[in-house]
């Protein structure tokens, strides 16, 4: 099977260890937080319903808790940030 070079990370990666939706090059967490966010962003596009989105942030235990604390810090640091209320 095709692996990911050391220095690429896979964004969108399936929940059964399918290939993730593209291959991109390792980057900070507010990159990775901007590729998402963006991708997620134009597919669910302008017309949030008034009450807005639910999002859950899961790393299918694949990426330690830490790591994904600096993420989820990035994310509420983001242009997002203030949109986002954490329950």
């Amino acid at each position: 099977p095709e692996s990911v070079r050391p220095e690429d990370m896979e964004v969108g990666m399936g929940v059964h260890g399918e290939p993730g939706a593209r291959t991109e090059a390792m980057a900070p967490a507010s990159k990775i937080v901007n590729i998402i966010m963006e991708a997620v962003t134009e597919r669910l596009g302008a017309d949030a319903p008034p009450s807005g989105y639910a999002c859950l942030v899961n790393n299918l235990g694949g990426v330690p808790a830490i790591e994904m604390s600096v993420l989820l810090g990035a994310l509420m640091k983001s242009k997002w940030g203030e949109e986002i209320k954490l329950l």
